[in-house]
């Protein structure tokens, strides 16, 4: 009997033992089955190559177990309280086509190399079908030229709270390959500005006899202020001058915090990146906030204080990990193209420098180890109103007027289908089809400060100084910037007063005009008013060029100033672009990269710039120096 009744407890406890197992790989089976990828992953997707260590996330049931596999390995995550796990990969070098698994999930086509998020409003949004590049981009991807570059695109997506988690139907474009992408169209509803820089960079790396596959985030938002896209708690941290975004007319704070509704694109649109390794950011937008104070870094005010934070931020949440994202990873800033201010030219002189950090170039003690784009030379090269009748000038078709100059950077227009190539309009003006120059400087830019090419300038060139002495004012640009280069003055027309370049005749700077301020209520600028005299310009030598002052016959001269304004006009607006002077832009169009000061080999306009004349001596802004 005893022994029967020891081999009935063995036989209980051994069935009771098999239930237990098979309960307990139910429940695995189960978490396994809950284990997901974040939606910002997909197959043919690029992760960030090494030194950085790639970060792949997702869900899963809260304090279950999570092994991601590989390469041949696994690695071991737990899913946290909030629902969400983690896993951080070994550094891989660039290339390579990888499996990653996590429970019954499988990416496919996983390669490594560089990823680059690119953010702002509708300027950074356009899609390439309205711009005047698209059709050769269109032919070399369908070919395979830009194989390496792989696509992922959001749809606008605010959220009340920062959320790590993004809705599947807010995915505009889950990663594709280039190639994939031309075919099925879909890379024409992709940023330009984002695309051209991938492509520009690829070029580079072409050249150089290298490959690195780039990945492309797009999470754009049109009409947007900047304030919408920094944390909120941040922006409490900027002294002054932060918008409302709800309320324009109430100060944000505090106090108006929840009213306000700021940074509810940051909540949905950044934060749910954050833990995705990246090479760096691109920025371009501020059209929207050309209305409040564009400020400086010096008090921590408006725009200038707001971008700072915002790249700050920024890179604090993406290096939160040790060996993830450098907190010194490249920020790319696009400066506002030409005539895109919507009705507020009076102040993008302010908003040129804000986004310079008030330096006058980046990168800068207040912007470290970003890079630059200037677009003040590249707006639209047609007036709206060239469309209209009886001239017709930017339509290719029969009424075009005889006035009309040469036929280039064609308006798609459905009532007059002249031949290719046309392209559409999208709003206006405020949108230049013309792009890919401007992502080629940003290229530039980083293919030398953030790729390391010593060969290759970074800015064009920058003011270093000035003399006024009998009728001339000798500019001197700053040698170590223009890397061995010298400058280049272009031919311009003299007939429009195309120099780009002011004096200021008869009286001084304002004494607090290093602060920024806003000009309300789109009242002229200072910098606007009939005291500013264009005037001619030519080469000195290498690093010089000439102003000719001769028919001020010896008035005082109070400014310089260089990139900003149009003889007669007050303020700037989308009649005229900055570097054809008076020249009727809807009769002929101004070409692109118009302004006459470059460097020569290298082929960079030179930076917009403002300085005093104190006792026949330039003086700039502060921070911005230009004593030498």
């Amino acid at each position: 009997k005893a022994t029967v009744s020891v081999l009935y407890c063995f036989l209980y406890f051994f069935s009771f033992a098999m239930k237990m197992m098979a309960f307990a790989s139910l429940l695995a089976a189960a978490a396994a089955g809950d284990v997901k990828f974040s939606t910002v992953f997909g197959n043919d997707m690029v992760l960030q190559r090494a030194p950085a260590k790639a970060a792949v996330y997702g869900t899963g049931t809260s304090g279950s177990q999570v092994s991601v596999g590989f390469n041949g390995k696994k690695y071991p995550a737990t899913v946290g309280a909030d629902g969400h796990w983690k896993a951080l990969l070994d550094p891989m070098p660039a290339g390579g086509s990888f499996d990653i698994t996590a429970g019954d999930e499988t990416l496919t086509g996983v390669t490594f190399g560089d990823v680059w998020f690119c953010s702002g409003q509708s300027n950074m949004w356009l899609p390439l079908k309205y711009t005047v590049s698209r059709n050769e981009s269109y032919a070399a991807a369908k070919a395979g030229k830009y194989n390496n570059i792989r696509m992922f695109n959001l749809k606008p997506n605010p959220q009340p709270v920062p959320t790590q988690d993004i809705d599947s139907s807010f995915i505009a474009m889950n990663w594709t390959r280039a190639d994939h992408a031309a075919t099925n169209s879909s890379m024409e509803t992709f940023s330009a500005i984002c695309w051209y820089y991938a492509e520009s960079l690829t070029d580079r790396m072409t050249a150089s006899g290298s490959s690195v596959p780039i990945g492309l985030v797009q999470s754009t938002q049109g009409g947007t202020l900047i304030e919408q896209w920094v944390n909120a708690d941040s922006q409490l941290e900027v002294s002054s001058n932060v918008s409302c975004v709800s309320n324009h007319s109430i100060p944000y704070n505090k106090n108006t915090e929840q009213k306000c509704q700021n940074g509810l694109l940051y909540n949905g649109m950044v934060y749910p990146f954050v833990n995705m390794s990246v090479k760096g950011w691109l920025w371009y937008q501020g059209e929207n906030n050309l209305f409040s104070d564009a400020g400086s870094v010096l008090d921590n005010r408006g725009y200038a204080g707001l971008l700072q934070k915002l790249i700050e931020s920024w890179r604090g949440l993406w290096s939160t990990v040790a060996g993830t994202t450098s907190s010194e990873s490249g920020f790319g800033i696009v400066m506002l193209a030409d005539a895109t201010d919507e009705g507020w030219g009076c102040n993008v002189p302010q908003m040129h420098w804000a986004e310079t950090g008030n330096y006058g170039y980046a990168p800068n003690p207040a912007l470290p180890n970003t890079f630059l784009a200037t677009a003040h030379d590249i707006g639209e090269p047609w007036s709206d109103e060239c469309q209209n009748p009886p001239n017709y000038c930017c339509v290719d078709g029969p009424t075009r007027g005889s006035v009309c100059g040469p036929v280039d950077y064609m308006v798609y227009d459905s009532k007059f289908l002249g031949p290719d190539p046309t392209t559409p309009k999208y709003m206006g003006g405020i949108h230049p089809r013309v792009k890919k120059p401007v992502s080629k400087r940003l290229a530039q830019a980083a293919w030398s400060l953030v790729y390391g090419d010593k060969e290759t300038a970074w800015t064009g060139p920058v003011i270093s100084g000035c003399d006024v002495s009998g009728d001339e004012i000798t500019v001197r640009f700053n040698t170590t910037f223009l890397m061995g280069d010298s400058i280049l003055v272009k031919n311009y027309s003299t007939v429009h007063k195309a120099s780009a370049t002011f004096v200021l005749v008869g009286s001084e700077m304002p004494a607090d005009a290093y602060e920024n301020y806003l000009y309300a209520n789109r009242q002229p600028w200072w910098g606007d008013n009939s005291n500013w005299k264009s005037v001619d310009i030519k080469m000195v030598n290498s690093n010089s060029i000439s102003i000719d002052i001769s028919s001020l016959k010896g008035q005082q001269i109070g400014g310089i100033r260089y990139g900003h304004g149009v003889p007669g006009v007050a303020p700037q607006n989308g009649h005229y672009r900055v570097c054809c002077g008076t020249q009727d832009i809807s009769n002929a169009f101004c070409p692109p990269e118009n302004c006459p000061i470059m460097s020569d080999k290298q082929n960079l306009p030179a930076m917009p710039f403002m300085a005093r004349i104190v006792n026949s001596k330039c003086k700039c802004l502060e921070p911005q120096t230009c004593d030498n």
